[in-house]
């Protein structure tokens, strides 16, 4: 069996990348979108109108859903 260069960079390759993925399965982050809040004057537009606190609950709920794609 004859020695190639190029065999032994592609091991070394294969090496640093072995490496780097033990190092990445022990920092796993799950990435999520931030949270985004309803403004003042979003929550006074949806409060206008609404007779009850319930009421007022749910439709802020429900922006709240929409604006968090949820």
């Amino acid at each position: 069996m004859i020695d190639d260069p190029e065999d032994d960079a592609w091991q070394e390759l294969e090496r640093k990348q072995n490496k780097r993925n033990i190092k990445d399965d022990d920092d796993v982050h799950e990435y999520k979108r931030p949270w985004v809040s309803l403004t003042n004057k979003e929550l006074f537009d949806l409060w206008e109108g609404w007779l009850s606190d319930t009421e007022y609950a749910r439709i802020v709920e429900a922006k709240l859903k929409e604006k968090n794609g949820f």
